[in-house]
């Protein structure tokens, strides 16, 4: 009786333990069914023309990337200026479903910061603006 009353107890220290390894597991594989999904209604709206630019082989330089302006640094991809209001909608679906929703609010956020920096441009003297909130690739 003791012996059952034992690996009773040790049985359920070991379930209550891996309980949050469980579900932790299941909110990955959420989130990678959500993620799944956005991006391939977005794959979906683009047009073969759209697509051959968005969809980069996984051979490419994908981790390639850095902040330099484009005419330093051409970027893969394709410009969100480039797309409809609708494909934009669902890139940023795509952009939103690999954040938190913090994380989504901080990266809109530094994007529209854009348009100021294009307004400070304009004031400068010889300056062109070079600024864009909508130069920002997928």
């Amino acid at each position: 009786m003791k012996l059952l009353r034992i690996l009773t107890i040790s049985l359920l220290f070991i379930l209550l333990s891996h309980a949050p390894i469980l579900a932790e597991s299941a909110s990955m594989q959420s989130a990678a069914v959500n993620m799944t999904q956005a991006v391939n209604n977005f794959i979906a709206a683009l047009s073969p023309e759209q697509r051959a630019i968005a969809i980069l082989p996984f051979t490419d330089k994908r981790t390639d990337w850095h902040f330099l302006p484009t005419d330093m640094y051409a970027r893969p991809g394709i410009r969100l200026k480039d797309l409809t209001a609708t494909q934009s909608l669902l890139a940023h679906a795509v952009i939103s479903s690999g954040l938190s929703q913090e994380g989504y609010i901080k990266a809109t956020t530094i994007m529209s910061l854009e348009e100021i920096l294009h307004d400070l441009e304009e004031k400068m003297d010889n300056k062109i603006p070079v600024r864009d909130p909508s130069l920002y690739f997928v």
